[in-house]
């Protein structure tokens, strides 16, 4: 079984290796010492009849036996009998044919008889039977393919060349160019050597014009010659097909006509080249292996020689026309390239920007103004711009293009757009006059520009003024208050220096008083380092006990708010390298915020603290109302603020944003309206300053 199966692989493969060939005698080559191996024999031939046109047998043997071959190693007389009695005489229904010293075997395709394969005349299992005729169908197949190809690659390259014929009609080339390549593909047709083109002068039939095409693809000659006699010269005087087997031998054969460069003539092929019942010229074919052709190949010169012919006139009127039309055509050049330049400039503009006439009925529109629309731009064209584009059933209010239209002036308008999530994009419309011959305006060009950005600059240029403003109050604020808090902080030391030991509520009281003056002070400090860079003192400090002393400084807080704050802090952390005063700025601030957001109602606060991998994780999250989705990327700006005038100045988270960027953190932000905000901190451990 397994032998079988090994048998059926190899008849697999084989298969695969035959189709692969790519000559005839590569596919007898492979097929013919893969049978055997299949069958385990070591004699073996085959035999391919000439059966098709100028095509010899083939004889090809793998160590024949003496009966098969003469002295010569060529197919004995016997064998060769015996092969052609067979196919001549047996029926198509004979599978094989049995001899003493050999049996045959025919290989059908197509019911034809492609091959004989000869083996000896030992009798083969019934199990390799089956095998036999499968590796028999395939070297039968592609012997058909084959040899087809042989027979019908003049047919192939006929159409090759009517297909060049056809494209260089309706292409750009010069009639140069078509007629070296159309010439090429009748001498690759018919595969000569050589192939000419001669051409008649118009005005004088004694002169004629005559090239030579090899296998290069430029002309081997282009010249003019004298054309009063020879082969071609009679071809086309009697607008005659003629050919001639041994040139040498002709006596109308003319060495300055008929001669040809670099090859030894031995055959000419003339087709005469006739244009409305004129003969203009002649096609000639040299040393072609087809000479002399039959029949039907000389049809098929003929017929590619008419198709020049008609290529060659209708590339002549072709030219004639562009000629005709070469001012009209450069006019017209020039106007489309206008044209074009105008379109790409139109359609380049960023800024929306259209033209409409006296109806408000679209003119042009470019791409950027149809995008905004949703539609394409000449699906656009024609309707009224109130409708296409804005949706109104009249003009839209506020439009100025009437005065356009009916003055002739120009005019400006802004005008806001509401989107989604109450945003908004301001658009600045400007007007102007298209005149006629009579300076009326006839059309009106629109072009609308988004200024929101530009806006959106000037407010921040404006909040930048107030910025260095602040800047500048807050020097002398900090002259003005640092002095008094001196005084404060001083004294609160010295009381607290003179106090009985054992007054611990006294201490604590004139502490707080100590903490809250500095507390004023870092406050003028920070105000001040919103208009200038501040170089802060990095020190390892302890998290959770920063974030408790900033709890402590607010507990005067939780007196008058019913918030309860809950501080879960992490253990076993490292010291982190930062600016004391200001991280407790930034819990203070953060924790402000959420006291003041939860307001008169019962609310809790939860801190935490976390450490891992090389950074801290602090998050402060808070049950108040929350902050509205299309508000909560604005928080950081500075002067933001969404309380009452009299209760903020937008500047504290602006200041927390600063510090944590100082120290090379993240300060990310979650709320949800109803449910809360949480903040959270991201700070390395260690980090170079």
């Amino acid at each position: 079984m397994s032998s079988e199966l090994n048998k059926l692989d190899l008849v697999s493969k084989l298969d695969i290796a035959i189709c692969e060939a790519d000559s005839l005698r590569g596919v007898i080559k492979i097929g013919l010492p893969g049978l055997l191996e299949v069958l385990n024999r070591e004699n073996g031939g085959i035999f391919i009849p000439k059966t098709y046109k100028k095509r010899e047998p083939i004889w090809l043997t793998l160590s024949p036996l003496d009966a098969w071959v003469d002295g010569n190693r060529n197919i004995s007389a016997q064998l060769l009998y015996e092969i052609t009695n067979f196919i001549e005489g047996k029926s198509r229904e004979e599978k094989s044919y049995r001899r003493e010293l050999f049996q045959l075997f025919p290989l059908y395709w197509k019911q034809e008889i492609q091959a004989i394969i000869v083996l000896d005349s030992q009798d083969i299992p019934k199990k390799d039977l089956l095998l036999l005729n499968l590796v028999r169908n395939s070297i039968a197949r592609e012997l058909f393919i084959h040899q087809t190809k042989v027979t019908t690659i003049s047919s192939e390259q006929y159409l090759t060349t009517l297909r060049i014929i056809s494209a260089t009609q309706s292409s750009e080339l010069n009639l140069n160019d078509v007629q070296l390549w159309i010439l090429k593909g009748i001498k690759d047709t018919f595969k000569g050597e050589m192939a000419g083109l001669v051409l008649l002068d118009p005005e004088n039939p004694s002169i004629a014009q005559k090239k030579m095409v090899g296998t290069g693809s430029e002309w081997l000659i282009n010249d003019t010659i004298r054309f009063e006699k020879g082969i071609l010269k009679n071809c086309v005087e009697k607008s005659l097909f003629y050919q001639v087997v041994d040139v040498l031998n002709d006596q109308m054969f003319d060495y300055e006509t008929d001669s040809c460069r670099d090859i030894t003539k031995r055959s000419m092929i003339c087709s005469p080249i006739i244009i409305n019942s004129v003969t203009v010229g002649v096609i000639t074919i040299y040393n072609s292996p087809h000479t002399p052709l039959d029949a039907f190949d000389q049809g098929l010169l003929v017929s590619l020689a008419t198709s020049l012919a008609n290529s060659i006139y209708n590339n002549q009127l072709i030219q004639q026309l562009k000629i005709a039309n070469a001012d009209l055509e450069a006019s017209g050049w020039e106007l489309l390239n206008s044209r074009n330049t105008l379109r790409a400039l139109f359609d380049s503009i960023p800024a929306s920007f259209y033209i409409i006439d006296r109806n408000y009925a679209l003119v042009a529109i470019n791409r950027s103004r149809a995008t905004r629309a949703g539609i394409a731009p000449n699906l656009l064209v024609g309707k009224r711009c109130y409708e296409a584009l804005h949706h109104q059933s009249s003009p839209c209010p506020g439009c100025k293009v009437a005065e356009t239209l009916y003055n002739g002036g120009l005019t400006n308008r802004n005008q806001r757009f509401w989107g989604d999530n109450d945003t908004s994009t301001e658009w600045e419309i400007s007007t102007y006059p298209i005149l006629d011959n009579n300076e009326l305006a006839i059309q009106a060009i629109l072009f609308e520009q988004d200024v929101t950005e530009k806006r959106h600059l000037e407010t921040e240029l404006i909040q930048s003024e107030k910025l260095a403003a602040v800047g500048q109050l807050a020097a002398g604020v900090a002259h003005e208050i640092n002095n008094p808090l001196a005084a404060v902080i001083a004294n609160a030391q010295i009381l607290m220096r003179d106090l009985p030991k054992d007054e611990d509520d006294w201490i604590e009281s004139v502490k707080l008083i100590e903490t809250a003056g500095q507390r004023a002070g870092n406050v003028v400090k920070n105000l001040l380092g919103l208009a200038r860079k501040e170089l802060y003192e990095f020190l390892p400090i302890n998290l959770n006990e920063s974030i408790q002393n900033a709890l402590n400084l607010l507990s005067h807080e939780l007196l008058v708010h019913p918030v309860t704050i809950n501080f879960d802090a992490g253990e076993g952390f490292p010291m982190l390298v930062a600016s004391k005063e200001n991280m407790q700025s930034v819990w203070i601030n953060i924790i402000m915020n959420a006291i003041e957001a939860i307001g008169e109602n019962e609310g809790n606060i939860i801190v935490s603290t976390r450490y891992r991998d090389g950074e801290f994780n602090i998050t402060i999250r808070d049950n108040g109302p929350g902050i509205p989705e299309n508000q909560v990327g604005k928080i950081f700006e500075p002067f933001f603020t969404t309380k009452s005038p009299l209760k903020g100045t937008g500047l504290g988270l602006s200041v927390v944003h600063r510090i944590i960027k100082s120290h090379g953190g993240r300060i990310l932000v979650e709320s949800e309206l109803g449910r809360g905000t949480q903040f959270t901190i991201l700070l390395p451990e260690n980090k170079q300053y």
